[in-house]
């Protein structure tokens, strides 16, 4: 049972709340000399991918004259630790008010009185931003499924076709979180009240039509893009497969969405709290909850991705989704998820949306879960890599470049301790270990006005970090760390949290680099940080 902490949520007094490890513990963790039985299906290098906001998806990307250079350095970091930069879903609830117009500027956001986003027009210069990104993206994309008009989904897909690389197109989606749709949805086709049943009979009918209409033979769709959590959820995977989803030859993945926690509403705003996020039992038992659905994709010869995820949704909280403790949550949760056989994460980037609810904690300017920060904002500050972003650089590192490798958890005695064995052709080749005990540290909460780009002075707290060495035995193995860390799990300052000793402010390393060479078999993981063990590598070194 984990055992709520006082977290004070203050902007400017140093945070210094006890960690629920007083010592410095020793656990064994003998290496497994053989593959373990239950070794997850082989990695996607674009494991860690992205899901951005249709309506923003060229604020991040940019176009031919003007590319957003900092988000191409993010997602080249990426590519330098895998071969594969991130697969990419323009997408979202905006894609469900979008449509192609053939004579209109690249974009054109309708705003309501309150901010909110009612239509997206997107003219032939918004696929730009495809063309501006690297040619080894694939993209699934979102259509417009809500509107109704099966006229302008088809030529949205069309435009689609004509302006992306047929081989970078993965998916495309109808529709975006249907199961939100309102009951009396298509209730003029006479199928009756909108449901999983009369969403697969529509499903059938629409891909049937487009395929048709558009002259294509192969499988290209995927099904679901449902947002609530199975099994209590009215529409999943397994329920509109039992009414044949796959039954036209047209479908070949299938789509759920993840949000653990969420600002949508009072009441589970409340439970949105860094203690509750960072929880290694939380998290596991989360995702569990999605192995009937991945299991039903994998039955029907189809492969199972999340194609929007996030810890908070209606855009993340402030301190909590804007911390070094979100980049813990997105390590354990996708190699959680990979491990129970999904494909691929799409982390989802964006903006606050007004019209996603009338109640949400959040007020307009980018997400505060963005791994990526892609414009100066007045709401949000500067453009930037977030805390998160360097949880990416550990998936890219613990997935690798091989196209070959596998993950397993490795047991442990200590709930709060998550670990994962790496194993390509036969071997143990990396070891992820994630501390996810609370550790606030002495940093105080950033302002991003602040010019504060290291450190405070030291304090003496630095130096009895609580945490947990991982004894490896003396197998006769090299071993080399690195180490993500930060002052602590509420660290909001990017310039403070760091891979392998270096920060990603502004896209490109800073800092000198460091390696741990581990001499005794001893690996040191302190409360809220992770470390990546490679083992008789070495590892890479980027720039």
């Amino acid at each position: 049972m984990y055992t709520p902490y006082l977290l004070l949520l203050s902007c400017s007094a140093a945070l210094a709340a006890p960690s629920s490890s007083t010592s410095r513990s020793t656990i064994k963790l003998p290496l497994p000399p053989h593959p373990p039985s239950n070794l997850s299906p082989v990695l996607d290098r674009a494991l860690g991918s992205l899901s951005i906001e249709l309506s923003y998806f060229s604020d991040f990307a940019g176009n031919l004259s003007n590319p957003n250079t900092l988000f191409a350095r993010a997602i080249n970091n990426l590519y330098q630790r895998t071969g594969k930069h991130p697969d990419i879903r323009p997408g979202g609830i905006t894609a469900d008010s979008a449509w192609f117009v053939e004579d209109a500027p690249a974009i054109v956001r309708d705003l309501s009185a309150s901010g909110g986003i009612y239509r997206t027009t997107l003219g032939p210069a918004w696929y730009e931003s495809f063309t501006t990104l690297p040619s080894d993206i694939h993209y699934v994309v979102n259509l417009n499924f809500q509107n109704n008009s099966l006229a302008l989904t088809t030529e949205q897909m069309r435009s689609a076709l004509q302006y992306i690389p047929h081989d970078q197109i993965d998916a495309f989606e109808l529709g975006n979180e249907g199961d939100h749709y309102p009951s009396t949805f298509d209730q003029q086709s006479g199928n009756g009240p909108w449901s999983m049943e009369t969403y697969t009979i529509k499903y059938l009918n629409w891909t049937s039509s487009l395929a048709e209409s558009l002259n294509i033979t192969t499988p290209i769709f995927s099904a679901g893009t449902f947002a609530d959590d199975p099994p209590s959820g009215a529409f999943n995977i397994t329920g509109i497969l039992a009414h044949g989803a796959d039954s036209n030859g047209l479908t070949l993945a299938y789509s759920q969405h993840m949000y653990q926690y969420s600002t949508c509403d009072p009441p589970r705003n409340q439970k949105a709290t860094l203690e509750n996020l960072v929880n290694h039992a939380n998290i596991t038992a989360y995702v569990d909850l999605w192995i009937p659905q991945i299991q039903a994709a994998d039955a029907a010869g189809g492969e199972f991705f999340v194609g929007e995820y996030n810890s908070v949704s209606c855009s993340g909280k402030l301190n909590v989704t804007d911390t070094f403790g979100q980049a813990l949550w997105v390590v354990d949760t996708t190699l959680w998820a990979a491990y129970r056989g999904a494909k691929r994460m799409y982390l989802h980037n964006g903006a606050t949306l007004v019209l996603q609810s009338a109640v949400q904690a959040n007020t307009p300017g980018y997400s505060k879960y963005n791994l990526i920060m892609p414009h100066d904002s007045s709401e949000t500050g500067p453009a930037r890599l977030s805390p998160s972003y360097v949880g990416y650089l550990m998936i890219g590192e613990a997935v690798g470049a091989g196209g070959e490798s596998r993950l397993a958890p490795i047991e442990t005695e200590i709930e709060s301790l998550g670990v994962y064995g790496v194993w390509e052709k036969g071997t143990l080749q990396r070891i992820v270990a994630l501390n996810m005990d609370p550790w606030n540290g002495t940093s105080t909460y950033w302002d991003w006005n602040s010019t504060a780009t290291a450190l405070p002075a030291a304090t003496g707290a630095e130096m009895v970090r609580p945490g947990v060495v991982l004894d490896l035995g003396r197998t006769g193995r090299k071993a080399v760390v690195k180490r993500m860390t930060a002052p602590g799990l509420n660290e909001k300052n990017p310039h403070l949290v760091t891979w392998a000793g270096q920060e990603y402010y502004a896209g490109a390393p800073v800092g000198k680099y460091k390696e741990e060479v581990v001499r005794d078999g001893r690996v040191f993981v302190g409360a809220s940080e992770a470390v990546l063990i490679f083992l008789d590598s070495e590892p890479g070194r980027y720039n």
